[in-house]
């Protein structure tokens, strides 16, 4: 979907890794990944998140996890899990790492 809605090139081949990454790494292929098409905001408090904003949390050792802020306060994320879900930003701040957002 991401190619579709012009966010990565048409060419972009996704990396594979093993779902436990970060847990067992300090290399983060989550932002090496997404420093490819995202540029890092730097944000002083939730207020200044845009809908768009790509938000990266600790997942272990590394960055491991995103989610996409939607405005109000709230993201969707996909858990393991759970499926694709909304939930408060705040739920998961403690562990929010950085912002990123599409550079066009």
């Amino acid at each position: 979907m991401a190619k579709e809605l012009g966010w990565l090139p048409a060419d972009y081949k996704t990396i594979k890794y093993a779902r436990d990454w970060s847990l067992h790494n300090n290399r983060s292929i989550l932002l090496e990944e997404i420093s490819k098409v995202c540029v890092e905001v730097r944000f002083a408090s939730l207020d200044e998140l845009r809908a768009g904003d790509v938000l990266v949390f600790m997942n272990g050792q590394t960055s491991g996890y995103g989610g996409i802020y939607i405005g109000e306060g709230r993201m969707i994320h996909a858990h393991i899990r759970h499926g694709i879900q909304e939930d408060p930003v705040s739920r998961y701040q403690e562990k929010l790492n950085s912002v990123w957002r599409v550079s066009r």
